[in-house]
């Protein structure tokens, strides 16, 4: 964050053809969302709403460094996806996870990322920013993405009730045992609380660009709460674990089973949804070489 103080502080002394390169010694990879956010909502444009002054961010890692063009990605995302692409694609790489929101077990920031941006409910709906620099995360968006995501693939997740897929996610009808606790979706009682961490990301990415902000109290409100030896961790309510297995089968399974038949996707539509030969990468095919030295014959 303080990277984004010092390029607001000099973006009103640069001539019209300067670039800036913000050095990131640590590598953090977080330093990316940070500046499509911040950039975004603050650096200097022209009338065209092209970016006046070009922004690489660089990443110092062991191995050698990574370069962004900051504001070259949110132009082609604003382009592609509307006004304010870049503050919502930063919220989206959030989502996967950071130093301050929790990582879903077994997903990863691109399937967020995908599902958020795939979805024009999802990217239209979920955040909401105002000309006050401020903004806040849907709930009731935010439970849909995520239920998304745990959805099998197999079937169409808009057709399945929340609670349905939660249940689907812990134990599936045809077997006998439960999924790994780490695999089920979270209740709608735990999301909530995720959601007011993912208001507090917002308002602390606004402060970008002020060096004197004060910064919020993210103890205050979410789940986040300290123990008497200092440390801090989550706590997402009481609905996340139970004493019996058993008291989390709410739905009859048989009814769940006809369900999952009634929302399964026809299979020509999830013929549609898989990645094309040029869209993916191809490992070499493997062939049986020939031998190089004649084989002696008996």
């Amino acid at each position: 964050m303080s990277q984004m103080d010092w390029l607001v502080h000099i973006s009103s002394s640069l001539e019209a053809t300067d670039e800036v390169v913000s050095v990131v010694t640590s590598g953090d990879i977080d330093a990316i969302p940070i500046h499509l956010f911040a950039l975004t909502a603050l650096w200097p444009r022209k009338d065209d709403n092209s970016f006046r002054n070009k922004v690489h961010v660089l990443l110092q890692k062991p191995g050698g460094v990574d370069v962004y063009n900051i504001t070259g990605i949110i132009e082609l995302l604003e382009k592609k996806l509307g006004p304010n692409a870049g503050m919502k694609v930063a919220m989206g790489l959030c989502l996967g996870g950071n130093d301050y929101l929790p990582k879903y077990s077994g997903v990863s920031h691109d399937k967020i990322l995908r599902t958020f941006v795939d979805n024009a409910n999802f990217f239209q709906n979920l955040f909401c920013f105002d000309q006050r620099g401020s903004g806040h995360v849907s709930k009731e968006t935010y439970h849909e993405l995520i239920k998304s995501i745990y959805c099998p693939s197999t079937l169409a997740s808009q057709k399945l009730t929340f609670e349905e897929v939660r249940q689907l996610s812990m134990k599936h009808p045809k077997k006998q045992d439960f999924a790994r606790p780490q695999t089920w979706l979270p209740p709608k009682s735990a999301l909530d609380q995720i959601c007011l961490l993912v208001d507090y990301q917002v308002e602390y990415l606004f402060l970008a660009g002020n060096h004197s902000a004060i910064l919020p109290n993210f103890l205050q409100k979410g789940c986040l709460r300290k123990n008497k030896e200092g440390d801090v961790h989550y706590y997402l309510g009481d609905e996340v674990s139970t004493e019996k297995l058993e008291d989390l089968i709410q739905i009859p399974e048989a009814t769940l089973l006809k369900r999952i038949t009634d929302c399964k996707i026809p299979q020509k539509k999830l013929d549609k949804r898989k990645r094309t030969l040029e869209d993916t990468p191809q490992r070499g095919a493997r062939r049986k070489q020939k031998p190089v030295t004649s084989t002696p014959r008996k």
